[in-house]
């Protein structure tokens, strides 16, 4: 049985179009799923996880259902804050508790080097999609208990991963020296395109846990972009955040 978790609202402000309406396409999902952000990640994890490559569809991205039930799901790709909200929203409609997105994202700060590990604990708005939530709320936080699982598991796994706070934005092409100047100088460590929607709908549900994993793939705090994902030594890094996300879930992270 799929079921919305959402809070009484006015009928004036109750969406037309529900996440259930998706379910008997998708049928129940499993409680920890795993979503990305592209096609490389996401075919290496469906590997890794020993998951059938066929998949069945959310909006235009594939959900990968577990073998067993209390399996680890993938979803993805699921590029952008309007697409990750909306698969989130299908995937809590229909069962999923912990929602663990892994990507890149771009180092605000010269101590988060290419490569580097990043477990965010909230996020800053840059995005539209959070504002048809919670329309004043600009920052938005990770669940703090499952950030804390997964950095004591990487770091018993010899992996150094920082922890703070990321912008998030939906205009890739607009992030202005000024805009990226000023983030830095608040502290934040990195931008990404997703976190701050997707925690703003685990929010709106009630019940539902972030928890992300970054890799640092660009470089964005100079006064030049310096990017990083083609490397031999990102995409070492890359597969090795996946392995690890992977281990952290099959040895029960997450009260798997």
């Amino acid at each position: 049985m799929c079921f919305d978790m959402g809070k009484p609202v006015a009928d004036s402000d109750r969406a037309l179009i529900s996440p259930r309406f998706f379910a008997p396409l998708i049928g129940r999902t499993a409680k920890r799923v795993v979503m990305t952000f592209d096609q490389r990640m996401t075919d290496r994890l469906r590997r890794r996880l020993g998951l059938d490559e066929r998949g069945k569809a959310i909006v235009t991205a594939r959900y990968y259902p577990p073998r067993k039930s209390n399996g680890v799901g993938l979803v993805g790709p699921t590029m952008g804050a309007p697409l990750a909200a909306a698969v989130a929203e299908i995937l809590f409609a229909c069962g999923t508790h912990s929602l663990l997105p892994v990507g890149s994202c771009g180092s605000l700060q010269p101590f988060a080097k290419l490569g580097s590990l990043i477990v965010p604990d909230s996020a800053l708005s840059g995005e539209g999609t959070s504002r048809h939530y919670f329309s004043r709320q600009r920052v938005f936080n990770s669940d703090p208990q499952g950030c804390a699982e997964l950095l004591r598991f990487l770091g018993d796994h010899g992996e150094q991963a920082f922890s703070g706070r990321v912008w998030t934005t939906d205009a890739l092409f607009r992030e202005t020296r000024g805009k990226l100047a000023e983030l830095r100088a608040q502290g934040l460590i990195a931008v990404e395109m997703e976190l701050s929607a997707l925690c703003a709908v685990a929010k709106f549900r009630g019940g539902r846990s972030i928890v992300p994993l970054l890799i640092v793939s660009d470089l964005v705090h100079g006064k030049l972009w310096k990017p990083g994902s083609m490397l031999p030594t990102v995409r070492k890094r890359i597969e090795r955040a996946s392995e690890l996300l992977a281990d952290f879930l099959e040895q029960g992270g997450l009260a798997g």
